[in-house]
């Protein structure tokens, strides 16, 4: 396949810009914040959970001396993306580039998804970039000049098991960047407001996710996961390039390509095998917040500090981690940091702290 791509350096990461960083509270938007930071940039850091997107925030201005301010936002809520960009804005004066990086994480077989999980999904993955980009396009064309950059995934070009409403959403994303293109191009504005769509590859900054697809040795080796750092750089490199489309790696791309002519019977075949018989569904996590057999999604709800409902105790998580540890599957997170919330809890609820719970929170 020829693709004609025509390329303009974006000059916004060179004059100490402004950008919009959405999902900037761990994994890869941390990353981004920091490699962001040490190009000269001044940041806007959103996530739904403040406490972690304060902490990119405070780590981008001690670790590399740049204005770096966090905003909590709900980007599944169309009023908290309005008032966002306008405070932004009021702020920083202007926004140079959004890059566009939240999102979220749906697993299990398509008709497991419970509705709301699906509302949200669609809202944070798909919905919230449209509306970051419709609320920021007017300042940009004032200005002649910005950069929209969306987060989607190599998942939105590929056929698997458990991943089919994620894969939809950034599917719907990539097409979506694709044709904002064309309307700048229709406009007259394609050189001055870049557009630029990132599929990455599968990054071991979920360990769920890692687990699931290197279960066997054949997923270990058909599956490597990219390191996340390796991957950051390298989209940030393409950004200021101003790439249209970025692949990472590269030449996942030609691999997508073969895939997809081939017959879906014999792709389902293989990433049967890549899986393996045994392998456990990822847990879709979206606004369900403690299932029982999932350590991982603990970690997760905890760590993005969600609220505890009364009937939502972490005894039944705390149980199966600990049994999975006596049969000798590995953990992969220190739940000691978040002691302090699960205290909380079972002080409001006058209950004793049970022993597999002080256990995994390494209590006393």
């Amino acid at each position: 396949m020829l693709e004609l791509i025509e390329k303009h350096p974006s000059p916004r990461l060179t004059s100490c810009p402004c950008p919009q960083l959405t999902g900037a509270g761990g994994g890869l938007g941390r990353l981004f914040a920091l490699g962001l930071a040490r190009r000269g940039c001044r940041l806007a850091c959103v996530d739904v959970a403040t406490k972690p997107n304060e902490a990119t925030a405070a780590a981008v201005v001690r670790e590399t001396g740049a204005e770096a301010r966090a905003y909590t936002a709900d980007l599944s809520k169309s009023d908290d993306i309005a008032a966002l960009v306008k405070t932004v804005i009021a702020d920083f004066g202007h926004v140079d580039i959004l890059v566009s990086n939240a999102g979220q994480l749906q697993g299990g077989l398509m008709w497991e998804v419970p509705d709301d999980a699906l509302d949200l999904i669609l809202d944070v993955n798909l919905r919230a970039t449209i509306l970051l980009v419709r609320a920021l396009l007017p300042h940009m064309r004032e200005r002649a000049s910005g950069h929209i950059v969306a987060i989607s995934s190599v998942a939105g070009e590929a056929d698997a098991p458990f991943v089919s409403m994620y894969a939809a959403t950034k599917a719907g994303l990539t097409r979506f960047m694709g044709c904002l293109y064309h309307d700048l191009y229709r406009a007259g504005l394609h050189k001055d407001i870049l557009v630029t769509t990132v599929k990455p590859y599968f990054m071991a900054t979920y360990q769920q996710l890692v687990d699931c697809f290197t279960y066997n040795k054949i997923g270990k080796i058909l599956v490597p996961f990219m390191d996340p750092e390796v991957a950051a750089e390298t989209i940030l490199e393409a950004i200021a390039r101003g790439d249209q489309v970025v692949t990472v790696p590269t030449h996942f791309s030609l691999v997508l390509h073969i895939v997809r002519l081939l017959p879906l019977s014999l792709v389902a075949l293989v990433v049967d095998k890549v899986l393996g018989a045994e392998v456990r569904p990822l847990i879709s996590y979206a606004k369900r917040r403690h299932q029982e057999l999932d350590a991982d999604l603990l970690h997760e709800l905890l760590s993005k500090e969600y609220t505890l409902a009364a009937d939502q105790d972490p005894e039944p998580v705390c149980r199966a981690l600990l049994e999975e540890r006596a049969a000798g599957r590995p953990t992969h997170h220190d739940f000691a940091p978040l002691a302090d919330g699960v205290l909380d809890y079972y002080r409001k609820q006058a209950k004793p702290v049970p022993e597999a719970v002080r256990t995994v929170f390494s209590l006393s």
